[in-house]
């Protein structure tokens, strides 16, 4: 299989890293989301940046919450917005070897509520929370303002930080309901039918003019062919779409998939955009039911 990279552009700047000592923050012209240090057992880094959204709380069930984000690579929001289940792809796309990640979960009104990482294997919390965290931080319209603290590691199982947010929250609108038989819906399943059978001249009509970019620079390097088989390897055998939300000129169709070859029922988004007139796709990515 032939890795590729993607989503495109989830977090901006160079990457600091992480180490046993707390790194310096990146250096942004604009003002800070967050700022401040978060480690754990001796590793930590410096925030660059900060992401909210509203999401299911991590440990209360379906109940609602606000998550939080911080990292020191910053995030690129108006990419993740276009996403449907923008924790699993923070989770699965922004952690690396260089990049430290947090999500810290506050209740509807902006109460804190806890924390959940994983800096290294054997360095994590799949949800902590503790009452010798401080915090100040309020929902202020539609940010998360103020300082959220914990200076005694001891109490909080060798987790320290000192945290000042300043973010805001991300919307959730990703268009109005349309048709699954519409325009969005036919041009995804002719892709779906030209990658199956890897037809690069029909391909090449149904991807953006971003992925087409991207190919012609592999080609360009004599590995045109790796291009579609990234793509194709990802690929499930079986798609059914279950729900298109819709823009004038992007769009985001929420899919199940069967990959029959290792038999894996998957959950899929795929992001389409309008250029010229005809809906091309810019990204699909897959998890497990």
């Amino acid at each position: 299989m032939t890795e590729r990279i993607r989503p495109r552009q989830l977090l901006a700047g160079a990457l600091v890293v992480l180490s046993l000592l707390l790194v310096p923050a990146l250096s942004t012209a604009q003002t800070p989301t967050a700022q401040g240090t978060f480690e754990s057992d001796g590793v930590g880094f410096r925030l660059a940046g900060a992401y909210a959204f509203r999401h299911d709380s991590i440990a209360r069930g379906g109940e609602p919450a606000i998550l939080v984000a911080i990292s020191n690579a910053d995030f690129e929001p108006e990419m993740i917005n276009r996403y449907y289940d923008r924790r699993w792809l923070i989770e699965t796309y922004h952690p690396g070897e260089q990049t430290g990640l947090v999500l810290l979960e506050f209740r509807p009104n902006g109460g804190f509520y806890g924390y959940s990482f994983q800096l290294m294997p054997g360095n994590g919390c799949g949800f902590c929370g503790s009452s010798a965290v401080k915090s100040t931080v309020k929902l202020d319209g539609d940010r998360l303002v103020g300082n959220l603290s914990a200076t005694n590691a001891e109490a909080t199982h060798g987790v320290s930080f000192d945290i000042t947010l300043d973010v805001p929250i991300q919307p959730d609108d990703h268009g109005e309901p349309a048709p699954l038989d519409g325009d969005v819906g036919k041009a995804y399943l002719a892709y779906h039918e030209a990658l199956s059978s890897r037809d690069t001249s029909a391909l090449r009509e149904r991807f953006s003019s971003y992925q087409v970019s991207v190919w012609d620079e592999l080609t360009a390097e004599g590995k045109g062919n790796s291009f579609v088989t990234s793509w194709a390897d990802d690929h499930p055998d079986k798609v059914t779409l279950k729900k298109i939300f819709a823009k004038a000129d992007s769009a985001l169709i929420l899919i199940e998939a069967e990959r029959s070859s290792i038999e894996l029922e998957l959950k899929g988004e795929v992001i389409m955009v309008r250029e010229d007139g005809t809906w091309r796709v810019d990204d699909e990515v897959f998890q497990l039911r």
